[in-house]
């Protein structure tokens, strides 16, 4: 089992030097819209997208690494994915975890057959098994109406530029909602 602890490990740590990288990228667009870097926006987005084959091929190297020229046997992954439950059983973005770990399984298989026992088809835990430390979403109410509350939510943000026109920023969001999503306005 000491194999498949190091793999799990290995697995683990890529997930989140991966998970780093990409809040990294988030957390930068902030500055990214208040300086109106709009090309560097869509840079940013494309190394998001990115990163994740980055990631995953830097992991399967690691894991090659660990296990040597042979191919983990559906025993060993197995093992490797009790291992790695264990690992992640305490972290609140379980879920994405196992779908890493998913992406190093294919990977590195040499058949595309699904294995619930090798892989994570369903999740190993039916409610997140903690809580993250800070809220990963905020819940605004309609206590007025749609214009105020879409108001609010833009001012939320805290830019340190100011809005050009946040009026017509609100109208044009109400619009583009109206015109994407017409049973919106029936409800």
């Amino acid at each position: 089992m000491d194999e498949a602890n190091a793999v799990a490990r290995a697995i683990l740590d890529g997930f989140r030097s991966y998970r780093d990288d990409f809040a990294a990228i988030t957390l930068a667009a902030k500055e990214r819209f208040e300086q109106r870097r709009w090309l560097d926006g869509q840079a940013a987005s494309a190394a998001r997208l990115e990163m994740y084959k980055t990631h995953t091929d830097t992991v399967v190297g690691a894991v090659r690494d660990i296990v040597g020229s042979s191919n983990l046997t559906p025993a060993r992954w197995r093992d490797t994915k009790r291992a790695y439950v264990a690992l992640i059983k305490d972290i609140p973005d379980c879920e994405l975890a196992e779908t890493f770990f998913n992406s190093i399984n294919r990977d590195m298989s040499e058949t595309w057959e699904v294995d619930d026992t090798q892989m994570f088809v369903w999740s190993e835990f039916d409610e997140t098994p903690c809580v993250p430390p800070t809220p990963i979403y905020t819940t605004y109410t309609l206590d007025r109406d749609m214009v105020a509350a879409v108001r609010d939510i833009l001012q939320a943000f805290a830019f340190d530029c100011p809005w050009q026109d946040i009026d017509r920023d609100v109208r044009n969001i109400l619009r583009s909602l109206a015109e994407s999503r017409p049973d919106i306005r029936r409800a």
